[in-house]
């Protein structure tokens, strides 16, 4: 966490007056960049790169949004004509591939973005489009962008992610020609073109299964049968034979 909201901007973090800044806003650019450094000095050269922690600093967000809307619900309650706390979005600057292993929970955390009516808003800055953010942009009614100029930086910020979602139907923003709704399986959390989905319990498999792994229900041999002799060639048009079953 840079700065909170919630708690009061220290005057002293910036140093002296400056007549062409407000100083409010001084005051948060000094705190964000005290914890920038503060964040860049513990990291240490020879530590191994951790991975993405994207899922924990979601959940963590939206922890602190719905601190904030039931401060702001109780405020509303005692204080007459209390000011409205402003829609709550969360901003993604991503410059990493999807992480597999991390679908159900990065799903489960757009889904209470949804419920919170939390918009996410995505900003590429590197690599390929990544099919987990563009479907949490979409569910939560964010905006996508995959920045080709990246000397644009702080003007696609400014004009694409800065207004409200509320506004930007009424400027020219930049929108997402299409959406990736690909899914990670459960058994080798591999994004799949077309998967096997669990009857009861809604799990995603690459292939059909026996016996579901996530709630143990077993499916009759024939709907396997069914399932295998439904599943698309594959692309050099060799079928490969393992254990009678094919693959």
């Amino acid at each position: 966490m840079l700065y909170s909201s919630l708690e009061p901007p220290r005057e002293d973090l910036a140093e002296g007056a400056d007549s062409n800044t407000y100083q409010p806003f001084r005051s948060v650019d000094a705190a964000v960049m005290k914890g920038i450094a503060a964040h860049v000095a513990d990291i240490s050269v020879n530590e191994p790169e951790a991975p993405c922690a994207l899922v924990g600093a979601l959940t963590k967000a939206l922890c602190y949004i719905n601190r904030s809307n039931q401060l702001s619900t109780v405020t509303a309650n005692f204080v007459p004509n209390a000011t409205k706390a402003p829609d709550p979005r969360i901003l993604i600057i991503s410059v990493s591939p999807d992480l597999s292993a991390s679908y159900i929970p990065l799903m489960n955390s757009i889904f209470s973005a949804q419920k919170l009516k939390v918009a996410i808003d995505v900003c590429k800055l590197y690599g390929p489009d990544t099919v987990f953010l563009q479907q949490a942009a979409h569910l939560t009614g964010g905006s996508y962008l995959y920045l080709e100029h990246k000397e644009a930086l702080l003007q696609y910020l400014i004009m694409t992610f800065l207004p409200p979602p509320r506004l930007r139907r009424f400027i020219a923003t930049p929108t997402q020609d299409k959406v990736d709704f690909r899914a990670a399986c459960f058994c080798h959390k591999d994004i799949v073109d077309v998967g096997f989905v669990c009857s009861v319990c809604l799990s995603i498999f690459c292939q059909p299964v026996p016996v579901c792994s996530t709630c143990r229900t077993k499916f009759p041999m024939k709907t396997l049968q069914r399932l295998n002799n439904s599943r698309p060639p594959p692309a050099n048009g060799v079928s490969k034979i393992k254990n009678g079953v094919g693959r």
